[in-house]
């Protein structure tokens, strides 16, 4: 990644709790809730993680998603200002 042009993201089901994909490192999450189970949610495992030095302190505004029915995951978004 760090040949890559632009601001470093990872987004996705990433099956773990707890904050551990940011806990201890310069990323940060931009969206925080509980995405699964989407009848009952009780854990975060989906992310939308940003490199905090290539980052900055960008404006993050929550998105809204439905709940579809079709995952046994709530949908998670960020609009980046």
């Amino acid at each position: 990644m760090k040949t890559l042009p632009g601001n470093p993201i990872i987004m996705g089901d990433l099956n773990l709790g707890w904050a551990l994909p940011v806990r201890g490192t310069h990323w940060r999450s931009l969206r925080t809730m509980n995405t699964y189970p989407s009848w009952g949610s009780k854990i975060q495992f989906d992310y939308i993680t940003a490199h905090v030095p290539d980052f900055g302190e960008r404006t993050i505004g929550e998105i809204e998603i439905p709940d579809l029915g079709i995952s046994d995951h709530l949908p998670i978004g960020v609009e980046i200002l």
